[in-house]
């Protein structure tokens, strides 16, 4: 029995000596909460998008945007909204995250959308989106913080929805 006792010892020892990989997530802000129309529910144009916004996270504001289904209407015809996120904080030593989110553009013209951040992150990828008119893509922007010590991202935009915007980091831990 102490032989085994050992031998299954050393194993986990052996197993813990090696490295693992996995992603953080750092930060989801879904709108599900948000029960407007527009959006989701494949409606692009008309009187839509006027329901209260209710965030998951606490931290993130917007200004000249509307609640949708289950997403964020922002800007107007005449005017960028701004939805932006609190400060998110990495905690992998490499200091870099992938952020993704969905956008779709109003029924019709030309809506666009521009992501940045505060001093001190550099962001890598399509920052300035024209969006896809009714119609959802998937956008991937990968962000390094070179001085900063947390992240916070603007979205500004007119015409256009965002959902699912979601900041994962990938963590390599070595376990001794």
């Amino acid at each position: 029995m102490r032989k085994l006792y050992i031998f299954m010892l050393v194993c986990c020892l052996a197993i813990t000596q090696g490295a693992w990989a996995d992603n953080h997530l750092a930060f989801l802000e879904t709108f599900n909460s948000t029960n407007g129309t527009g959006g989701r529910d494949n409606q692009f144009t008309g009187s839509i998008a006027t329901s209260s916004i209710i965030y998951d996270i606490e931290g993130c504001t917007s200004t000249k945007c509307g609640g949708a289904k289950n997403c964020l209407k922002i800007g107007t015809s005449s005017d960028n909204g701004i939805f932006t996120t609190p400060e998110i904080v990495l905690v992998g030593a490499n200091k870099t995250a992938t952020l993704t989110f969905n956008a779709a553009g109003w029924g019709s013209g030309t809506n666009t959308l521009t992501v940045s951040a505060n001093e001190g992150v550099s962001l890598s990828g399509d920052i300035n989106i024209t969006l896809t008119n009714s119609s959802w893509e998937k956008y991937t922007i990968n962000i390094t913080l070179t001085t900063a010590t947390s992240v916070q991202l603007t979205f500004t935009g007119k015409r256009g929805f965002i959902d699912d915007v979601r900041v994962e980091e990938n963590v390599t831990a070595i376990s001794a």
